[in-house]
């Protein structure tokens, strides 16, 4: 999260899902007029990697430059609804101010983070604007609807009963197929040196 003494973006592995979103300040448009100059010029990769002090391939890979005015008739929000699938109703609580943003805008995507936090100092002239997540599948554990699914294991401590007819036979079929290995082990060894 955003620390405003640090000024720091703090990525856990857990964010992995997670998209952040970062724009340019309009009392501040220091970062933004570098940015977009970079992209003019076809080096917004390596703006955006000085800024947030990152690899050039790590910017590549997890970090999107849009600009909100190509995105005309979707917008930023239905971008990161419908293209990035994140959760509609967490988006649209501030779909106003996302689609109000103008400039570049960056989207930092939380798979940036491997095993260990990591946090992004961010500049000044760069605004964290939110943090939204894919929708979560409930995951609910209900009981079994079918009849045959309850009561077929004895509760904890109990013995289980076995069929003692069905232990007795396999008894004597376990010893005669030890029998036939035996055999069949001593008659290979016989052809073998005989």
């Amino acid at each position: 999260m955003l620390t405003a003494g640090d000024r720091a973006l703090t990525l856990a592995p857990a964010d992995r899902e997670a998209v952040y979103v970062l724009s340019a300040d309009p009392e501040n448009p220091f970062a933004g007029a570098r940015i977009r100059a970079a992209r003019d010029r076809g080096e917004a990769p390596r703006a955006v990697a000085e800024l947030l002090g990152l690899g050039v391939e790590e910017t590549a890979d997890w970090i999107e430059l849009i600009d909100p005015a190509d995105l005309t008739g979707f917008g930023l929000s239905g971008y990161l609804v419908q293209g990035l699938g994140m959760d509609e109703d967490d988006v649209q609580r501030s779909a106003e101010a996302l689609d109000a943003l103008h400039g570049p805008v960056l989207l930092v995507h939380g798979r940036l983070v491997c095993h260990a936090p990591r946090a992004l100092t961010l500049p000044r002239g760069l605004l964290l604007r939110g943090r939204f997540e894919p929708p979560r599948l409930p995951i609910g554990l209900s009981p079994l609807p079918s009849p045959g699914a309850r009561g077929t294991l004895p509760p904890l401590g109990a013995p289980l009963v076995t069929d003692p007819s069905r232990s007795r036979l396999w008894l004597p079929l376990s010893i005669l197929a030890g029998l036939v290995m035996a055999a069949l082990i001593a008659f290979g060894a016989m052809l073998a040196f005989g």
